[in-house]
């Protein structure tokens, strides 16, 4: 695995400084006076910049290559955090906040296009693994240095933009050779929603609530009188109580009908919105087992989805399908922050886990109504469940699947649905 170190330095330094801002712009948005309504629409422009890079920058790695591409973006998204210090206007840092998320997106196009090509057949699961661990311990760590320094001081963005530049120095000096350029898979939505419905909408829902809250979680937090410490907590606890449940979940989802399995997340994230929304008021570890449930079921909503969907999708289909869902989640991601805004206007703070919990009963309505009305069988090739992080379509690459069918597999899953 000592091949793929440059490759993990650079990835845990950009997730460690992305996550730290993805929770910060909020905090300091709020700090300066910034509206609700400004905030949401500052986090929407994000997640658009975001569906667009991922879209769109790997025809920028096939014009300049690798290594100058990631430079380019490091640059621009390190100048990005140092320009909210300077600039002050709600405007300005939603076009800031756009490039970022272009940026982002356009380093992992980089970053997994060449962990794929360095990724032999026999060694792709445990590089996943280490993938997988690094993207959620970085974060996780990123969103914990909230607390370190004055909010308003221009050392926070300052040391963001420091990591930021750091993650070009390991992929710069690697001495691996540069993987082909990867291929532009196109998306169709059409095919994401002909394959499944009930997995189409799990993805945009999935793209409503959990990037919404990545997005308006902080404000919600401060809006509950919570320390910066308490809020870094607060945000944790949701990717915590995720990551803990993506194995168990998706062992279930292996052996029973995932329909199931989908309408089971539902519930229990819409139990968890219940949580927040009516005991938040009563203390901060009330919030924070309340946004721990929440998590534990609303973020495997994602990867159920995609692996119930690529049940029906052909071999040659797969990475099209997983551009395609991404595509889906960038969709409604940039609609969840504009929405949840609103309701946090209308209904107060805890108004933003009225809509979460509105989003994952109608998933839940629509759940039910495939359960009951539709018997389609998968293609055969049974897909084993797995973590799906929403980069880019090319960390799929690591899940391909193998052409020899399990039959036994196929058999127990035969009445699974669309």
């Amino acid at each position: 695995m000592a091949m793929f170190l440059p490759l993990f330095l650079s990835a845990a330094l950009l997730l460690s400084s992305n996550g730290l801002l993805g929770t910060y712009v909020p905090v300091r948005a709020e700090l300066e006076g910034f509206s609700t309504a400004l905030i949401g629409w500052i986090g929407a422009a994000y997640y658009l910049g975001f569906m667009s890079g991922s879209a769109y920058s790997s025809r920028i790695v096939a014009q300049v290559g690798h290594i100058r591409t990631f430079a380019v973006f490091a640059a621009l998204g390190a100048t990005g955090a140092l320009a909210q210090a300077i600039i002050q206007e709600p405007i300005a840092w939603a076009i800031i906040r756009m490039i970022a998320g272009f940026s982002f997106a356009g380093q992992f196009v980089v970053l997994e296009s060449w962990l794929n090509a360095m990724a032999d057949s026999k060694k792709r699961g445990q590089t996943m693994g280490a993938y997988r661990i690094t993207d959620m311990t970085s974060v996780i760590v990123g969103q914990s240095l909230l607390g370190l320094a004055d909010p308003l001081s221009f050392v926070v963005f300052a040391g963001i933009s420091i990591v930021y530049t750091w993650s070009l120095i390991p992929i710069a000096i690697s001495r691996q050779p540069t993987p082909p350029v990867p291929p532009n898979y196109g998306v169709s939505l059409n095919l994401a929603f002909k394959l499944s419905p009930l997995a189409f909408f799990g993805v945009f829902t999935a793209g409503l609530t959990n990037a919404s809250f990545r997005a308006m979680g902080p404000t919600f937090a401060q809006s509950m009188n919570m320390s910066l410490n308490e809020i870094a907590a607060f945000m944790n606890a949701m990717l915590i109580g995720g990551a803990l449940m993506q194995i168990p979940f998706g062992w279930m989802s292996d052996r029973i009908n995932r329909r199931l399995m989908l309408i089971a997340t539902a519930i229990g994230a819409a139990l968890g919105g219940v949580l927040v929304s009516e005991f938040s008021h009563q203390g901060f570890y009330w919030a924070l087992i309340g946004v721990f449930v929440f998590g534990c079921f609303a973020m495997p909503i994602y990867s159920l989805a995609m692996v119930h969907a690529s049940d029906f999708a052909k071999k040659e289909e797969f990475v099209r399908l997983s551009a395609s869902m991404l595509l889906l989640y960038g969709i409604g991601a940039t609609i969840g922050p504009v929405v949840g805004a609103w309701t946090m206007d209308f209904f107060g703070p805890t108004g933003f886990f009225y809509f979460t919990t509105s989003a994952h009963l109608a998933f839940l309505i629509l759940g039910f109504v495939r359960l009951s009305t539709n018997r389609a069988k998968p293609s055969g090739n049974i897909t084993r469940f797995g973590f799906f992080p929403r980069t880019s379509p090319l960390v799929l690459k690591f899940m391909e699947r193998k052409d020899r069918k399990d039959k036994k597999s196929s058999k127990a899953k035969a009445e699974t649905g669309n």
